[in-house]
């Protein structure tokens, strides 16, 4: 269950990453934007996911799952396995990798959305009064 969430996990990721790069190409003043808020979300989920490892070895009080999970989605998933690779974290948990799957199941649904309204041409409609 957890190899075959992951796999479908890694899948989406590249679907997700090749609809940002043609919103990028297509809309390059978006296409900034989103690139910053995606940068700099996956590095404070790095060092949150660092700092949630350190905790769970030193048995200190630990991230919740869902927080994770929140700034992880932010950042549209990129460093998440990634990070559990690197810090053998939370890789072999199935139930947060299903979690995850769940998550990004939902942001590529709205991202495949945006793309769609901004790339129809519907975002340029103006309704005349």
């Amino acid at each position: 269950m957890n190899s075959f969430a992951r796999a479908i996990g890694h899948s989406i990721l590249f679907f997700n990453g090749l609809m940002l790069i043609l919103l990028g190409v297509e809309r390059p003043a978006i296409g900034k934007y989103i690139a910053v808020v995606v940068l700099v979300a996956n590095g404070i989920f790095v060092v949150l996911f660092w700092l949630d490892k350190r905790r769970a070895c030193r048995q200190e009080k630990r991230l919740s799952e869902l927080s994770l999970l929140l700034v992880s989605s932010l950042g549209a998933h990129f460093s998440m396995y990634v990070a559990q690779d690197v810090f053998h974290h939370k890789s072999k948990k199935w139930q947060f990798n299903v979690k995850l799957l769940c998550v990004l199941l939902c942001q590529t649904a709205l991202l495949g959305l945006m793309c769609y309204w901004l790339l129809s041409g519907l975002a340029s409609v103006r309704v005349n009064e």
